[in-house]
């Protein structure tokens, strides 16, 4: 089977992660008629080029993924994503209008620091029309550092709305998303801004969310 995958990668004239599961299933189909569907999960491997003939990595930042079902009947689940990206933001994110009860210790905070480590994935309506895992990432990053959120929960679903209004080919996005906000372990008397930071004590909030059109 590793010696099929890589002369149908050879083979492989396309330019999306999707359509390239899709076409070493077909392949795997068309050459063994005892198969009758497979279920495939790619990951990208990320390298930085610094010349035609110089890369580095693959590096340990944000990759894509592929999860698709195929059979003789065609392709019958496909879900891409994105996965490990972290992002940061020092100022622009509130902590407030969240419940209240005899367990609640955090103050509401009008302005902090939010880190959080996101994986994204999504469906399409219209599967001819492909997003690149890059452009998803951009279109988050975009939603991240000018919308002022209340919580990660209010951070997610402006991201999802705004990626299913901006591209109408997407049926169905999911979240998963860690607070990895840092422990403040120093600040100045001179200047608040100036801060020491650690990274926070386990355990770590995971939030989920997904949203549909």
């Amino acid at each position: 089977m590793k010696n099929f995958v890589y002369l149908a990668l050879r083979d492989y004239r396309g330019g999306t992660h999707e359509g390239w599961c899709e076409f070493v299933g077909r392949r795997f189909l068309e050459t063994y008629p005892d198969m009758e569907w497979l279920r495939i999960t790619e990951r990208d491997l990320p390298f930085v080029a610094h010349s035609e003939k110089l890369l580095s990595g693959p590096s340990r930042a944000e990759y894509g993924t592929v999860d698709m079902e195929i059979g003789r009947d065609g392709v019958r689940s496909m879900r891409s994503g994105l996965r490990e990206q972290h992002l940061v933001k020092l100022t622009g994110s509130a902590f407030a209008d969240f419940h209240r009860d005899q367990f609640t210790t955090l103050p509401e905070r009008p302005d902090r620091p939010l880190y959080i480590y996101l994986d994204t994935w999504w469906t399409y309506g219209d599967p001819a029309r492909h997003l690149s895992p890059a452009d998803v990432g951009s279109h988050l990053r975009g939603t991240f550092d000018g919308f002022v959120s209340l919580s990660i929960q209010h951070l997610l679903n402006e991201m999802g709305t705004r990626l299913l209004t901006d591209h109408p080919q997407l049926d169905e996005v999911a979240f998963e998303a860690q607070n990895r906000l840092w422990d403040t372990s120093a600040t100045s008397e001179d200047d608040p801004r100036l801060r020491v930071y650690s990274d926070p004590k386990p355990a770590h909030g995971l939030i989920g969310l997904k949203l549909h059109r």
